[in-house]
């Protein structure tokens, strides 16, 4: 995950990491739609689907109070808690959820440390095999070539290109 710790620099521009939040909810919406059915994940996905639709990845601009509301109503979703010797332990009943969570508080400003973009990209990136871990290796590589491909869209948005 370390080889990802050049994105903390990239992400030095407040405004980078406002866009990176909302890319990153928008990412984790699309995957996690197709197998969220019905109920309250399904009503989770829904309002986040609403919320982002149209957005300008690369300039967002979200009302300030629904996104606040969406970003709680996820918290509040999966706020429980395991006790683990020396603290505790989040629960997190859907992946999917928790990034488009942490993607709006980063939109927020709830963190606007470049560590916490960081942060968000390696939790995206990594992927579990038994043969190698949690890690950077497999479907990870498609992912870290999305944030690529991010970067690259923002710099020449930047650029004015």
């Amino acid at each position: 995950m370390t080889r990802l710790t050049v994105l903390k620099k990239w992400f030095e521009r407040p405004e980078r990491l406002r866009a990176f939040g909302i890319w990153m909810a928008s990412r984790a919406v699309e995957l996690g739609s197709e197998d969220a059915g019905n109920g309250h994940v399904g009503e989770l996905f829904d309002a986040a689907r609403t919320l982002l639709v149209d957005v300008d990845i690369l300039s967002p601009a979200l009302d300030h109070e629904s996104t606040r509301t969406l970003e709680h109503r996820l918290w509040q979703f999966q706020h429980d808690y395991k006790p683990i010797p020396f603290g505790s332990c989040r629960i997190i009943k859907n992946w999917n959820l928790y990034l488009v969570e942490e993607g709006l508080r980063l939109y927020l400003g709830n963190r606007v440390s470049p560590s916490n973009g960081y942060k968000l990209a390696a939790d995206y990136c990594q992927h579990y095999d038994p043969k190698y871990g949690t890690s950077l290796n497999g479907p990870s590589r498609t992912k870290v070539e999305e944030i690529l491909h991010f970067v690259v869209n923002v710099e020449l948005s930047e650029e004015g290109v």
